[in-house]
């Protein structure tokens, strides 16, 4: 079960994670910094419809990333490892971290605090990026997790499914087990991606069904609104104490609701008819690079708030909502192009210094274990 690592994009796919970026970044501008100076805070149950419309924009991102997830797994269990394409990878986080640090330090002349500088040029270390360092963890990991579910029946995938969404996707939904009580990104990652891996390994016959699919999508969009608007009722109209700040509190992304969307809409966009469209493969192909640029550090923690502040005191916070979506459009564009230019202007010489670091990784491994006594084998 292995395939190329140069297979041919499915541009129905590649549309989806490019709304499922879209949605990332709704999520990200609609966070309480965009509007700090009226002392918003979404997890707080409410009775102003305006207020729950932002709420629902929260549980975007999570849907974005669960599908965009999902998308990945479904691809990487049946994809050979290559150690080159974990170094590019690396390389490109560095690369966009050390550009806008020095941005911030040369344009926009702001002073540089020792938190700044140290997730500017330790942004994997330091988690800047949680779905970048959780996507190289796992990549990294992958031929021993690929492996491990070759090797086993489809008996025993079934019930480490079923028991992995039951402990982290099921429990957590009750108001009792917030889902702050776990939220390691790596290890819900790798719950998305083992889902994925099941149904790319032995396609269940019930997702052939369209009705399914559309069950599915239905129920966990269903889920998340009753969630909302009951959430808001009880703790803001009925002022009931453990109701006022769980509004967010199933926006997880391994959450059920978020896992049966994402399940839902990626088995309907897979059974459509392939196809191969040129624009739609080359934005996809930016995808990595559109989250690494918007859910930069520094973009997401000086940049945006000082632009977002910027409009809202000139135009008013009742504007709230078109802007969130206007601007999260251009931003995606915006990022897509940036990150196009990169490939082209910077693409081979990162190609070039990802084969140089392969190179001397090899030579090192192999006086290593030489030294030790340890076999050598061949494997990129």
């Amino acid at each position: 079960m292995t395939l190329k690592n140069n297979r041919q994009r499915n541009s129905n796919v590649e549309l989806l994670k490019l709304f499922a970026i879209l949605g990332i970044i709704i999520y990200h501008l609609s966070a309480p910094y965009t509007y700090t100076s009226s002392g918003l805070d979404l997890n707080l149950s409410t009775l102003d419809l305006h207020i729950w419309v932002l709420q629902f924009f929260r549980y975007f991102g999570q849907i974005g990333n669960a599908i965009f997830i999902f998308c990945s797994g479904y691809y990487l269990i049946v994809l050979d490892f290559s150690l080159k394409k974990a170094l590019k990878l690396i390389l490109e986080t560095l690369f966009y971290s050390y550009f806008f640090l020095v941005l911030l330090a040369i344009i926009a002349r702001q002073e540089i605090t020792l938190d700044i500088l140290l997730h500017g040029l330790f942004p994997i270390q330091y988690d800047s990026n949680w779905y970048i360092n959780s996507y190289i963890f796992i990549y990294i990991f992958s031929p021993i997790i690929n492996q491990f579910f070759r090797s086993i029946s489809q008996k025993k995938y079934f019930i480490i499914v079923i028991v992995l969404l039951l402990l982290f996707s099921v429990l957590p939904l009750s108001l009792f087990f917030s889902y702050g009580y776990f939220t390691s990104g790596p290890f819900n990652f790798f719950i998305i991606y083992v889902v994925a891996g099941y149904i790319r390994f032995y396609k269940p016959k019930i997702l052939n069904k369209n009705s399914f699919d559309v069950l599915l999508i239905a129920l966990g969009f269903l889920m998340i609104i009753f969630y909302i608007v009951i959430v808001n009722l009880l703790g803001a109209k009925f002022n009931i104490a453990a109701f006022n700040d769980k509004v967010l509190s199933w926006s997880g992304f391994v959450l059920l609701p978020c896992v049966l969307i994402s399940v839902g809409l990626f088995c309907a966009v897979i059974k459509l008819p392939e196809k191969n469209n040129a624009i739609v493969n080359k934005a996809s192909s930016t995808s990595l690079g559109v989250l690494l640029i918007h859910h930069d550090f520094i973009v997401r923690g000086v940049f945006l708030p000082f632009i977002f502040h910027t409009i809202f005191n000139h135009i008013s916070y009742d504007f709230l909502i078109p802007i969130i979506i206007g601007s999260s459009i251009a931003i995606l564009l915006v990022c897509v192009v940036i990150d196009i230019l990169r490939q082209k202007l910077l693409g081979k010489a990162f190609n070039k210094l990802a084969d140089l670091i392969y190179a001397l990784l090899s030579k090192l491994a192999h006086k290593v274990t030489n030294k030790i006594g340890f076999k050598k084998e061949e494997n990129q």
